[in-house]
């Protein structure tokens, strides 16, 4: 019986256990188009989240094709979801930040820049 309700309660607990980092539960949220594969734009998302001291690692896919990457800081927190998905030679990038974070929100518009004008030119 111990057994039963220790489990049950574990699972219960890590049920409602999600990390959102600095993103929160009400998020703000910017879309940007690129002209260039899904690949090459998360190599440019990458390098760029690099030079800002930060990291992009890749997370579980989403439903339709949507890949997901979370953005770290220097203390392994999480500031940002990027959602990208590909239609041919274009990539949609949905990125979801903290309202209240002002340098994530500052060094992610940086980078969305950043690789724009590294694909447009």
């Amino acid at each position: 019986m111990f057994r039963k309700v220790f489990l049950i309660t574990t699972l219960l607990v890590l049920t409602g256990c999600v990390d959102l980092g600095k993103v929160g539960s009400n998020p703000g949220m910017k879309e940007v188009d690129f002209s260039a594969s899904l690949l090459r734009v998360s190599d440019c998302l990458s390098v760029s989240a690099f030079q800002h001291q930060l990291m992009l690692r890749e997370d579980d896919p989403l439903p339709g094709g949507i890949r997901r990457f979370n953005l770290y800081n220097q203390q392994s927190t999480v500031v940002a979801w990027i959602d990208m998905i590909a239609s041919g030679d274009q990539t949609s990038v949905t990125y979801y930040f903290g309202k209240n974070d002002q340098p994530s929100q500052a060094a992610l518009s940086a980078m969305m820049n950043r690789c724009q004008q590294y694909f447009s030119s």
